[in-house]
């Protein structure tokens, strides 16, 4: 079944669960689902194939029965809604709701990839070719950087994101960025990426001293939690990281690099023999 992400009508996604559940057992029909939905046969069958629409008292039970909840469940009554909507405004702002639970589009790293990223000014040296433009040479990307790198590990780090595909050659020879986000997942990358988010926490430390608090933002809370409550708190950190990327995105010229670390750890783990 595909991910609700990837589908612009809703009904698509009971389709594609009708269909996954007959292949998982040939007694699986429309009236078998229908029944667990609580709705008749007929009436699904006119929902999967376009012909109606999803009645809004049944939304609890399909998106059970979707498994979807948060934000993919928010993303669902959106697309229900979308569907019913007659009015363009009603529809435009329905679907920037819907874009706004979208997470951004970002390229999956190779292992390969990843290692060019061991030190924590490679990322820096990407993100300041898209803030220089035409002037994104070594030594102008170097006199950038806090703390400082040499313009020799700047020139390095630029030959391998162009070799690795990560840049690419504008004119005059300047390099360019071209995906806009990346990410590495996988436990053979974890080491990696370990490695590269303690310098960046470093940097943390280091930029309490080395900048004024109105260029940067660092604050702590100490929480005492149950299982539940820290469970939200991480869904709640990673939909703060997808709106963040999204609004950086539409940043039309950006003066400047950012490192944004959110770190949240125990001090007193749970006890797990209470």
């Amino acid at each position: 079944m595909r991910s609700i992400w990837e589908v612009q009508d809703y009904r698509d996604l009971l389709r594609d669960a009708y269909e996954e559940g007959k292949i998982a057992s040939s007694a699986w029909s429309y009236r078998a689902m229908a029944e667990h939905l609580g709705m008749e046969a007929g009436y699904l069958h006119r929902v999967i194939h376009h012909q109606a629409h999803l009645p809004i008292r049944f939304l609890p039970r399909v998106l059970e029965h979707l498994e979807l909840t948060g934000r993919a469940a928010e993303y669902f009554q959106i697309l229900v809604s979308l569907a019913r909507a007659r009015g363009q405004k009603e529809k435009v702002e329905l679907r920037d709701r819907a874009d706004a639970l979208r997470d951004v589009a970002r390229r999956e790293l190779e292992s390969a990839e990843l290692e060019i990223f061991q030190n924590w000014w490679v990322a820096t040296v990407r993100a300041l070719v898209e803030v220089l433009g035409p002037e994104a040479v070594p030594e102008k990307i170097a006199a950038r950087i806090h703390p400082p790198v040499g313009v020799d590990q700047v020139r390095n780090a630029v030959d391998a994101l162009l070799g690795a595909g990560l840049l690419a050659r504008g004119p005059a020879g300047v390099p360019r960025l071209r995906d806009a986000h990346l990410t590495a997942g996988g436990a053979e990358k974890a080491a990696v990426v370990r490695r590269l988010q303690a310098q960046i926490l470093g940097l943390a430390v280091e930029a309490l001293e080395a900048f004024p608090p109105g260029e940067r933002d660092i604050s702590s809370l100490t929480l005492a939690l149950d299982q539940d409550a820290f469970e939200e708190v991480r869904e709640m950190l990673r939909d703060v990281r997808r709106r963040i990327q999204q609004r950086v995105g539409r940043s039309r010229k950006p003066d400047r690099v950012m490192q944004l670390s959110l770190a949240f750890f125990p001090s007193a783990p749970a006890d797990r023999h209470p």
